[in-house]
């Protein structure tokens, strides 16, 4: 069956899945020659997808009264979808198609004015070429620096081996899990702190800082109100921040030791209430940096 006589069954409404591939399938060939000089933008296989959706608008829009021949004018169809598939899915920043219309005149332009005359165009012969104002070509300017500028985060950056997406810092807070990995791991800390709190400000800042309840739950537990709450853990935190507190808290506990153990990556000296670092904390880090790591 020829190519015309599928073509008007289908226009017809006459078994229009099955024609359309029967369709398909004798054309396949055709249609792969041309999908293939796209190879280098998509993959071939999302190209002859396409190509059956440029070969279904062909079919309707055919009249075989004009004397031509279908696949010659299937072959149009085929370009436009294809070349309208590879616009807007080819490229890492999608560009609308009227703009990038605009661009690859743009381009076109400066490219011969640098080849003809060594130098880039006034903007006013650019506008007037283009037939667009002074501020749609400064538009334009951003669209073209941007899409000439686009890079991959998985980019070598400087001579390291690391890339720019390692760079991008992330969403956790460093010094909220070393405290918070302090308290899981060293119980023994609350116990030196319930030493120096009464027991109310205690219970409230164990609550807010170790049970991690808000000012409404920890009222609710102790059946006082949210205002109580706040007051209390405010009292507690400024006993705790007081200096006298803080010295002996320190020397009880060695809390920079503690990091150094748990988190040797960690270069930053990290402080919660007020506790100071000891003034041999450098030597000691370097000493157990040296033990586990052998560096």
């Amino acid at each position: 069956m020829s190519n015309e006589k599928l073509v008007e069954l289908v226009q017809k409404g006459i078994d229009v899945s099955d024609n359309m591939q029967l369709l398909y399938e004798l054309n396949k060939k055709f249609i792969y020659k041309i999908a293939k000089k796209l190879i280098m933008f998509s993959d071939i296989e999302d190209l002859m997808q396409e190509a059956y959706f440029g070969l279904y608008e062909a079919v309707n829009r055919f009249d075989s009264s004009q004397g031509t021949t279908f696949l010659t004018y299937a072959a149009f169809w085929i370009k436009q979808v294809l070349r309208r598939y590879i616009e807007n899915n080819g490229r890492m920043v999608r560009i609308p198609v009227n703009e990038l219309h605009r661009v690859s005149q743009y381009q076109k332009l400066v490219n011969d004015c640098l080849l003809m005359y060594g130098e880039k165009p006034p903007k006013e012969f650019m506008c007037y070429k283009l037939r667009i104002s002074e501020k749609a070509l400064e538009n334009l300017e951003r669209i073209v620096h941007a899409y000439n500028n686009i890079q991959s985060l998985d980019e070598p950056c400087g001579e390291e081996d690391g890339s720019k997406y390692e760079l991008i810092p992330g969403d956790s807070n460093v010094e909220d899990e070393v405290v918070e990995r302090c308290m899981r791991e060293e119980p023994d800390l609350w116990d030196i702190i319930e030493e120096y709190l009464p027991n109310d400000e205690f219970e409230v800042v164990c609550m807010r800082y170790h049970g991690k309840l808000s000012l409404e739950e920890v009222g609710k537990h102790l059946g006082v109100s949210r205002e109580r709450v706040r007051q209390l853990e405010s009292k507690g935190v400024r006993h705790l921040r007081n200096p006298r507190t803080i010295r002996a808290i320190s020397n009880r506990y060695d809390r920079e030791e503690f990091i150094c153990r748990h988190l040797p990556s960690y270069d930053s000296p990290i402080s919660q209430m007020g506790i100071t670092r000891r003034k041999n904390a450098d030597k000691r880090r370097e000493q157990l940096l040296s033990e586990k790591y052998g560096v």
